[in-house]
């Protein structure tokens, strides 16, 4: 197996490590979700996953709505056109600025995190005399283990005190229930809270959103599974529910984790490790990151540790791989990369990594490795 003519030509002209974007697989992954659970279903991608603009564009011309935690997210929104009604702003500390925001700009959808978020909303509803579309966040755990959401213990507060402001309308319950999820379950479980809270408070509700944390494809293949069968299964029991509301979803990883892959060097190999010439300050190593690398060379194989060029320990790529004897100069591709990296990266000890955004064939420029000057 050889390295493609096309790899071969990009890092002739732009080096490496390359990042690269193929925007087909971000289409095909959004389609295949939205398709699982029908035209009914409102699917608003996690902009914290990966904020690119090109994937942030795509998404929107294919109907995507947009889940934003803070100002710095709808206004890369908002600098790319794309439209405030379809945007669903969450987060734990809202700031009085951000709400206002979403108020003034009647974003489709404010998930009340805390009793503090909904006073902070009552005041600037009625200061402003607009009518705010709002959801509850529930705890998921109904425990101090977790800090998001409002706990049970408090719905009755917070409903009270929506009901009291005709600005404030309530129409959807919210929760979000960890991340990498292989199966229904936890979604399963999600319903099922929520069922209870709908009858036990007798709320009119137009919205259930039941956040993101879905496995890419390729994982839930590994385990027999699909996103196909994790939605039929959820629509089942929303129907024996007697749930009448639309769903929402709020996924990232699923769309955008495995629609990018990066090439990268080899500088260095020692007893069992090979040295990358990209680090953790790119390839964030996250507990859920499912970093795969795959060869350009065949040959006998025996377990590696693959390790980045940055200056401590923790800089480890992936541990235990399976890989033909390499020497220094070799290209690897490393899969997977798509979530939680470029939205997370930072310039530390090396700047950030040329991005090339991949449509069919062709291949563009959007960002090019360069040291991005923060201070005087």
């Amino acid at each position: 197996m050889t390295i493609p003519k096309e790899y071969c030509d990009l890092i002739e002209k732009y080096g490496t490590p390359l990042f690269i974007i193929d925007l087909e697989g971000v289409k095909e992954n959004f389609l295949r979700f939205k398709g699982a659970f029908g035209k009914d279903t409102i699917v608003a991608y996690s902009y914290k996953t990966n904020y690119h603009p090109a994937i942030l564009k795509l998404l929107d011309k294919n109907a995507a709505f947009s889940e934003v935690i803070s100002d710095m997210e709808y206004n890369i929104g908002k600098d790319i056109g794309i439209d405030f009604s379809k945007m669903i702003l969450n987060g734990p500390g809202k700031s009085i600025e951000e709400l206002e925001f979403a108020i003034k700009n009647d974003f489709f959808l404010i998930n009340a995190d805390s009793i503090d978020d909904l006073k902070l909303v009552d005041a600037k509803s009625m200061k402003l005399k607009k009518v705010v579309n709002l959801g509850i966040r529930v705890n998921s755990e109904s425990s101090d283990d977790s800090k998001f959401g409002i706990f049970e213990n408090e719905m009755e507060q917070a409903i009270e005190l929506i009901n009291k402001n005709t600005h404030m309308n309530l129409i959807a319950l919210h929760v979000h229930y960890g991340t990498n999820n292989l199966d229904s379950l936890s979604y399963i479980k999600s319903l099922r809270k929520l069922s209870n809270l709908i009858k036990e408070f007798d709320l009119d509700l137009k919205y259930i959103d039941l956040g993101g944390g879905f496995a890419p494809e390729w994982k839930l293949k590994e385990k027999k599974s699909s996103i196909d069968s994790i939605a039929n299964d959820i629509l089942r029991e929303k129907e024996s529910l007697g749930l009448n509301q639309s769903l929402i979803f709020e996924p990232g990883r699923y769309i955008v984790e495995d629609a990018c892959f990066a090439l990268s060097k080899v500088r260095s190999i020692k007893n069992k490790w090979i040295i990358l010439d990209v680090g953790s300050n790119i390839l964030i190593p996250l507990v859920n990151s499912n970093y795969g690398i795959s060869f350009f060379k065949e040959g006998d194989s025996k377990l590696y540790d693959f390790g980045g060029n940055m200056c401590f320990e923790a800089d480890v790529i992936s541990k235990d791989v399976q890989s033909p004897d390499l020497v220094v100069g070799d290209i690897i591709k490393i899969e997977n990369v798509g979530a939680y990296t470029l939205s997370m990266a930072e310039q530390f000890i090396y700047p950030l990594p040329t991005i090339l955004v991949k449509k069919g064939k062709k291949y563009s420029v959007s960002f090019r490795s360069k040291f991005v000057k923060i201070y005087e």
